[in-house]
Order: C-alpha cells, then structure tokens, then sequence
C-alpha cells in the first residue's frame, strides 16, 4: 500500500478517529497500522454563506474537524491531498451538517439551508485558503456513510469540477423520512413487514441518486475513480445495489463490494482499512494533475 499522506481535513484518519466513532456508534475499531504514526486534530469553524438566511435558523458558522497527517508542521514546503468525508444521520463526527431536525442530508433547502453548496464551496476554498492543500479537484476525494454517503453520492454527481475521487458508502435517505425513534437507521424504510409504505416511497425516489443518476453521466466519467461499498446484512444494500447497476449501464468505471456487517458495525474498519487505501492510490499527490 502507498504511504497515506493525505491532508486529512473532514477525513478519518489512521489513529485518531476509529475510537470517536466508536463511542457513537456500534461499530468495531481496528487495530491501527504497524508503525502508524499519530496526526494533528484540528478544530476549527467555517462560516457558511450558503447556509445564511435559512428559515430554521440553522447555525451558520460549523464546526469542522480536521487531522493533519505526520510531517505537515515540519514539511513547511509540501502540499497535500484532501478528503472530505460527510458523516452520517445523528453521528456527529467531522462537518458540522445536522439541522434542527438532525439531518441536513447535504442537500440545498431554504429551510434548513444550503448545505450542498456549503460542502462544494464554502468548505473548499477556507482550507484551499489556510492550508497547505494540493487545489486541483483531481487531490480532492469526498466520501460519506449513511447521510453522509447520500450527501457524497448527491454532491459528487453535481459538484465533478471540485473533486476527482468518489466513495460512497451505505447511502441512505434518511432525511426524506427521518424516524429519530426507530435505531439504528433512524429512518422510516420503504417497507415495513413486507408492505411497501407509498408515502415513503414516494419521498425516497424523488430524491434518490437513481433518479438524477441519468443526468450526470457526462460529469461521472470525470472521475479518477469511483467506489461503492455497503454491507450485506444492511438495510440499503439494494439500492446500492441499483446504484452499482446504473453505472454499469453507463460503463462508468467503479468499484463495487457487499462486505459481512451491518449499516454500522463495520465502519471504522471500512474507513481505516479501505477508504483510506483507495484515496491513498487514487487521488493526485502532485500540483499539475488534472
């Protein structure tokens, strides 16, 4: 495996994270790598001025956290990849995007704001602005869980010119029939003991990436690369399923992987273990790719 020295702004890294998100959700931590050295956790704020004038009253100013990989204080000249990674409904752990009903879903809304938007620019250009980042979208990866994995699959699809690597893991679509008493999905899913619920349904596919897929291919086939993952015993291993089929159809290079687990219990091993590896050997570690 190619040494990962990415800059982890909104990433998980090798070390810190795996433990954070153990203690919210159930998920089994992995050892760290042999060797592994620790990172720099940064918090920081980034003002949000798609997220302004929202009618919830949203918070505008986020809180990012960011991991600094070894060497970056001291390779005072170097530049570095960056991968954003969206987290998932009700897991805080990286960008600030939960509302004041939990789930931004990453989407652009008057009503709890533009948080797309604020993904693709605003969080951009503040670390393009203050660190030591490679700015070509092909050093850019973006990846999500759950929420998170909608929101990577959505911004990817729109936003191709801002990043060059995609990861989508478990997308769900939590925000269009959210359930904050039905764990650990916190949704209401399309069926409920074998009968399809229409109100549901309807919500999910007017905003599920299959309906709009058709409508990026071109910005798709921009990728360095694409991957899907999602776990066998998970509630939105179908869609996945169509989503991997879609581009298929399309013959958009991806990669595609029904791994053993559930929607949680498998995510810091996926994000240490896989994720990183695949940006580690996809994205740009150079000033003039493109």
């Amino acid at each position: 495996m190619r040494k990962t020295t990415l800059l982890g702004m909104m990433t998980l890294p090798l070390l810190a994270l795996a433990p954070r998100l153990a203690a919210q959700v159930e998920t089994d931590v992995p050892p760290p790598f042999p060797g592994a050295k620790p990172v720099t956790v940064e918090r920081i704020q980034i003002h949000g001025t798609a997220l302004e004038g929202n009618l919830e009253g949203n918070a505008v100013d986020r809180d990012v956290i960011g991991f600094l990989p070894p060497g970056y204080a001291s390779e005072t000249s170097r530049r570095y990849p960056v991968v954003y990674a969206l987290h998932g409904y009700s897991i805080v752990v990286l960008p600030d995007s939960k509302t004041l009903h939990n789930g931004s879903m990453y989407s652009s809304s008057v009503a709890t704001g533009d948080f797309e938007s604020f993904v693709a620019r605003d969080v951009v250009s503040y670390l393009d602005a203050h660190y030591r980042t490679l700015e070509g979208r092909a050093s850019r990866g973006l990846v999500g869980h759950s929420m998170g994995g909608y929101g990577a699959s959505r911004i990817g699809m729109r936003h191709a010119d801002m990043f060059g690597g995609l990861y989508v893991m478990s997308a769900t679509a939590a925000a269009w029939s959210p359930n904050p008493k039905n764990p650990p999905l916190y949704l209401d899913l399309p069926t409920k003991d074998g009968v399809p619920q229409p109100d549901v349904l309807a919500k999910w596919a007017a905003n599920a990436p299959l309906a709009f897929v058709d409508q990026y291919v071109a910005s798709l086939r921009r990728y360095r690369a694409i991957a899907i993952d999602v776990g066998d015993q998970d509630g939105t291993r179908v869609d996945a399923g169509k989503l991997h089929d879609a581009l298929d159809r399309y013959g958009i290079a991806h990669g595609f992987e029904i791994y053993p687990g559930n929607h949680t219990n498998k995510v810091a091993d996926r994000f240490q273990n896989h994720v990183m590896r695949f940006f580690s050997q996809k994205l740009c570690f150079q000033a003039d790719c493109r």
